[in-house]
C-alpha cells in the first residue's frame, strides 16, 4: 500500500469517527448536545486531514473526503436502521451536507496543506481562518440567544480558537498575526447568521 492510500485510509476513518461522534452527541442531555455539532469542528477536521500531505491538490481531496465520510456516517447508517435499506437513506438532507462538506472539505484541506509546508504566510494565513470560523460560530450561536448554546457551545468555541494559533504556530509574531486577522471575522459572522438562519427553519426543534 503507497502512502497516499494509507493517508486516504486514515481520511476516511478520521471522517467516518466524526460523523459518528456528530451523531451520537446529539443523543447527549442538556447543553452538552451541542457539543458535537459544532460546524468549525468539521472544519478542523479537514483543515487537518490536509496537513497529511504537502501536495495542496491532494490536501484538498483529503479534506474533502473526510467530510463526505462524516456526512454519511452520521446519516445514512441511522435512516437504514429505521427506514430500511434503500436509496431514499441518501436523500435530503444527506446531499446537501455531503455537498457542503465537499466545498468546505477542499478549502481547509487546501489550507491544511499549505500550512504543512512550513511557510509563514500560508501558515498565518491558514490558522487564521481556522480561528475565525470558531470564534464567528460563537457569536452566531450567542445571537441565537438559546440558553444551552450559550452555556456550553460559545466558551468552548471562543477557547478553541484562542488556543489554535498557540498549538499550530510557532513563534508570537505568527500567533498575534492569526489572532489579528479576527478583524476580518465579522464577514465570516454574516455568513454563518445567514446560514443558521437556514438551518432553524429547515430544523426548528433544534435547541
Amino acid at each position: 500500500m503507497s502512502d497516499r492510500s494509507r493517508i486516504l485510509l486514515v481520511v476516511v476513518v478520521i471522517g467516518a469517527m466524526l460523523g459518528v461522534f456528530s451523531h451520537a452527541s446529539s443523543g447527549l442531555p442538556g447543553a452538552w448536545r451541542w457539543a458535537g455539532n459544532f460546524g468549525a469542528l468539521w472544519v478542523a477536521i479537514s483543515f487537518l486531514a490536509g496537513r497529511l500531505t504537502k501536495d495542496v491538490l491532494a490536501g484538498a481531496c483529503f479534506g474533502g473526503i473526510a467530510l463526505v465520510a462524516a456526512s454519511l456516517m452520521h446519516y445514512v447508517p441511522h435512516r437504514m436502521a429505521s427506514e430500511g435499506i434503500s436509496l431514499h437513506a441518501f436523500r435530503w438532507p444527506v446531499v446537501l451536507w455531503a455537498g457542503l462538506g465537499a466545498l468546505l472539505g477542499l478549502l481547509f484541506g487546501a489550507l491544511g496543506s499549505t500550512h504543512s509546508r512550513g511557510i509563514q504566510i500560508y501558515s498565518v494565513v491558514g490558522t487564521a481562518l481556522l480561528v475565525a470560523t470558531f470564534v464567528a460560530e460563537a457569536c452566531v450561536l450567542y445571537r441565537t440567544g438559546h440558553p444551552n448554546a450559550v452555556a456550553v457551545a460559545v466558551p468552548i468555541e471562543v477557547s478553541i480558537g484562542v488556543a489554535i494559533p498557540f498549538l499550530l504556530l510557532r513563534t508570537l509574531r505568527q500567533r498575534t498575526m492569526a489572532l489579528g486577522a479576527l478583524v476580518f471575522s465579522p464577514v465570516a459572522v454574516l455568513g454563518l447568521s445567514a446560514f443558521m438562519g437556514v438551518i432553524h427553519r429547515v430544523y426548528p426543534g433544534i435547541d
